[in-house]
């Protein structure tokens, strides 16, 4: 009986191996000679607001917070007012598909002691443009200020050309 099940079990692991490689050989590979071209247009963000912005610098919380390429390309540790948009250029972006992550705070840490009624919905529009054409937009919103309102915007500059 030992034999027996010694047996299957080496038949098991010998299918699963050439199962798993199989399946690795059918999978596609990036090309290793990708060579990277940077965008020649020059790439903005415009970051809209429905409230205001606030940063608690007692936990390290920025009021706006943009990451591109594992890399903080925009830190604002004070109140931004909703009425003007934050925006600014991208710089080292590449031809194709590239993302952004932003994060922003709407909790204000002095509300407890104001009496001014919160809006009933806390919202971010990200727009992207590339030579001056909008080529990406994303809302992210939340009903609550409690917890930070954001995510990753991807936008690629080849396809609105």
């Amino acid at each position: 009986m030992r034999p027996l099940i010694t047996v299957l079990m080496v038949c098991f692991l010998l299918g699963g191996m050439y199962g798993y490689l199989g399946f690795a050989d059918s999978v596609r590979r990036p090309d290793a000679n990708h060579q990277r071209v940077a965008e020649t247009k020059q790439v903005t963000v415009e970051i809209n607001r429905s409230a205001a912005l606030y940063a608690d610098p007692g936990f390290d919380v920025a009021a706006l917070k943009v990451d591109f390429k594992n890399q903080m390309v925009l830190e604002k540790m004070k109140e931004l007012p909703a009425n003007e948009p934050v925006v600014f250029d991208l710089a080292d972006v590449e031809a194709g598909r590239n993302s952004i992550h932003v994060l922003a705070s709407f909790e204000d840490p002095q509300q407890f002691l104001s009496q001014v009624k919160p809006p009933s919905l806390f919202a971010i529009e990200v727009v992207v443009r590339a030579g001056g054409k909008e080529i990406a937009k994303q809302v992210f919103s939340s009903p609550t200020s409690m917890l930070p309102v954001g995510g990753q915007v991807s936008f690629d500059t080849q396809v609105h050309q």
